[in-house]
Parts: structure tokens; C-alpha cells; sequence
């Protein structure tokens, strides 16, 4: 799957997200786009007959400073808009653990509030690192970090889209891009309903 989604051709979104992302897996390669769909969604519903909306993408993304710790590196945290099931498979095979998934939770008495201009600008290389973290401070400084899963390579997380969530950390060693394989299941329908 390494060497497949290595091969693929990138694209860079107009900012929404960091990093690039290959065209949508089921029209790369249905039977793993299949595979994997099949999987996710038959550990909730094992025995019925299901269909679906999935959006699926090998992405990579390179850290946005040199400096591991540099809060530019830190992710954005954010909720997965209309999908009902998110995830992920992370897909280097020595990563470092801190670039995995975090979760959060809103701190009592604070909000979930960010000026997502800084992230899209950031995103889409219009903003220097080190103007985002000011904004990045106060985005953490209103959430509690409640779990976070280490990248290893081959692990599949899923979560509740509604989730409070985002990358532990962009930074890699060696100079490499944290390379994942996202989906995003929009809708499911079991047994016609």
C-alpha cells in the first residue's frame, strides 16, 4: 500500500487542510478502497447490508517548521464537518509516535472558537509559521487533550466525526512527510434504512 500511494500523483487543496492529497482512492483502486470501507463500517454493523458516501485519499503532509516543538507543528483542532465515521491509516514505517491523533474535549466555560484564516493561510503557504501561534495558543488553551493515539505504522483509527480532534504533530524525522490514508463516511444506510 506504501509503495502504491507513493506512486500516486498529489495535488494541493486550496487551503482547508495541510499538506497534499492523491485523487480519491476509488478511483485509484476500488478493491482496497472496498477493502477497507468494507472493514470500517462491518465492525458496527456486521451482519446487515449496508451502502455508504466515502471519501478516501492517501494525503502527505510536511511539518510547517524545522523545530518538532515548534507550535506551527502542533495540528488544528477541528471536527470533521458532516461525516458521521472519520479515520485514518497511518502509513510511514518508522515514524515518530507524537504524529498521531489527538482528541479534545471544550475546557468548562470556554468555547470551541479559531480564526480558520490562519489555518488556511498557513496551509496554503501565505502565512509564516510563526504568525500562527498566537492563534494556536489560544485554540489549545480552550481544550482539554482527553486521548491520544501514537502513530504506528499500519494502525486504523476511526472516530465519530463530531469529534474534537487533530494531528498530534506534523514533524517526522528524516525530513520525511507524514503519509496517512484519510476517509471520510458521510453517510450509511443499513438494511434500506
Amino acid at each position: 500500500v506504501v509503495k502504491f500511494a507513493n506512486e500516486c500523483k498529489y495535488e494541493r487543496p486550496w487551503g482547508r487542510y495541510p499538506g497534499v492529497r492523491s485523487e480519491q482512492l476509488h478511483k485509484l483502486n476500488f478493491k482496497l478502497y472496498n477493502y477497507i470501507t468494507n472493514f470500517v463500517i462491518g465492525n458496527y454493523f456486521n451482519e446487515a447490508k449496508w451502502t455508504f458516501d466515502c471519501n478516501m485519499q492517501f494525503q502527505k503532509i510536511k511539518p510547517f517548521h524545522k523545530d518538532k516543538e515548534h507550535w506551527a507543528n502542533k495540528g488544528f483542532i477541528h471536527l470533521d464537518g458532516s461525516s458521521v465515521l472519520a479515520g485514518l491509516v497511518y502509513l510511514n514505517k518508522n515514524p515518530d509516535p507524537d504524529s498521531g491523533t489527538s482528541f479534545f474535549k471544550v475546557k468548562e466555560g470556554k468555547i470551541h472558537s479559531f480564526d480558520y484564516d490562519t489555518k488556511f493561510e498557513l496551509c496554503r503557504g501565505e502565512l509564516h509559521p510563526d504568525k500562527a501561534v498566537e492563534d494556536l495558543k489560544e485554540l489549545y488553551d480552550n481544550h482539554e487533550k482527553t486521548i491520544e493515539v501514537k502513530n504506528q505504522y499500519n494502525r486504523l483509527i476511526f472516530y465519530d466525526g463530531s469529534n474534537l480532534h487533530t494531528q498530534t504533530n506534523y514533524w517526522m524525522p528524516n525530513d520525511e512527510e507524514r503519509l496517512t490514508l484519510v476517509f471520510f463516511i458521510s453517510k450509511i444506510e443499513v438494511n434500506g434504512k
